[in-house]
Order: structure tokens, then sequence, then C-alpha cells
């Protein structure tokens, strides 16, 4: 199966396909239904528009009280309100590693930060590209297994795509799953 579209990919995301997720809300009313009304924590607002859009499409961490008056700009400015997402920050200090992976004709290719930062300023920061044995390896070493089998199972059946993720320290769920996979992506 191919990942057209951020819009496509939202939708796999919605349904569970890329394992668990941070607590995530999509669309103007489901976000404002359940903005938490205390400041806790950081929350990721992002903007699923297309190519040249005007807002800021990799996303401003906010504190809750802040995300009405963003969301208030971006009305103004005439955003399609079923295309924007409220996602759940995590703690940056435990990430262990961060990046993307895909498959090639070299095997597992794997580019890679270890810096405790969101990804894109992570990635643009300290970067390492890595395949192969080499790939495997780091990236058993730092993954659980249920994390590490699916992304297996999302380079499998995403054939060709690239897989966004975050390992963190510890487990994030009950399972002992230390792994968010934020995208799949073949665009």
């Amino acid at each position: 199966m191919r990942i057209e579209s951020k819009q496509q990919m939202a939708e796999l995301l919605k349904r569970g396909e890329f394992g668990w997720q941070v607590e995530t809300y999509i669309g103007f009313n489901t976000i404002y239904r359940n903005l938490p009304r205390h400041s806790d924590g950081r929350w990721m607002l992002r903007y699923l528009g297309i190519g040249g859009c005007t807002f800021p499409r990799y996303g401003q961490r906010l504190r809750p009280v802040e995300v009405p008056y963003i969301l208030n700009q971006w009305i103004c400015e005439g955003a399609d309100l079923e295309r924007v997402t409220l996602s759940r920050c995590i703690d940056d200090d435990r990430i262990l590693i961060q990046g993307e992976a895909m498959r090639t004709h070299e095997g597992l290719s794997l580019r890679w930060s270890p810096c405790k930062l969101p990804m894109r300023i992570a990635l643009a920061t300290e970067q390492y590209h890595c395949t192969g044995l080499y790939a495997l390896m780091l990236l058993q070493s730092r993954m659980d297994n249920n994390s590490y089998e699916m992304l297996n199972h999302l380079l499998d059946k995403f054939d060709g795509a690239v897989v966004e993720f975050t390992t963190i320290d510890g487990p994030l769920t009950d399972t002992g799953d230390n792994t968010i996979f934020w995208e799949v992506r073949h665009y």
C-alpha cells in the first residue's frame, strides 16, 4: 500500500495502523472538546496542509492555554480546520534515538540523531546515517521487541516508505513499547 498524502497518513494514524500513539486529536471540533483545561505539559499543534501552505506544517509546541490563540490566528488566515491536529509532546529528556528508517537496495537504511530535541531540530543539529547490519543492530539495541517488530511490520506493509520514529528510555505503554511511529510516508 502506498501513502500518497499527509491526509491519508493521518487517517491511517487515527485508525491505529502505526501502533501506539501519543494522545492526538484531529480536527477543530475534536480539539476543542478535548483540549486540556489545565496547564499539563506541552502540546504540538500541526497543520496537515498541502505543499505551499502558509501555516507551520511542522508544528509548534504550546501550553494548553496557548492553543486557542494560535487556532484563532489560523482561522482568521483561512485554515481548513479539519486539517489541524493537536498531540501531547513526549519529554525530550527521555529520547534515546529518533529519525527515519527505510529499506533500500543496501538493506535497512537509517538517518538518525541522538539529540534530545524536537526531531527536525535534532536532525539539523547532529545527524548520522547508517545502513545494513549496523542500522539493524543500532535499532535492536534501542527499541524493545514490540517496537522493533512494529517497525518491520510497517516496512513490510508499506513497501518503499520512510518510517519516522522516536525511541525513549523506558516504556510508553503497558506492553512495554518504547517507540512512537510518527509518520509512514511515500510522499
